[in-house]
């Protein structure tokens, strides 16, 4: 999993090379539960796996892989 973005009550989860999966549980109950497999918070909307990412440019507004 790359990562989870939250669409009200449901979470999407995105995959490298599967399809989406969407679930009906919030955001905050997966940030929780993930944590400790480097998953990392960088919106409201969004939980990322950090070993997927280089860095994050906030000027910019976004991630760069």
């Amino acid at each position: 999993m790359v990562s989870c973005e939250a669409d009200k009550n449901y979470t999407t989860f995105n995959f490298m090379n599967t399809p989406k999966l969407v679930v009906s549980a919030n955001l905050k109950e997966y940030e929780t539960m993930l944590s400790p497999y480097s998953f990392l918070r960088t919106h409201k909307s969004y939980l990322i796996k950090m070993a997927y990412f280089d860095h994050f440019i906030k000027a910019d507004g976004g991630i760069q892989s």
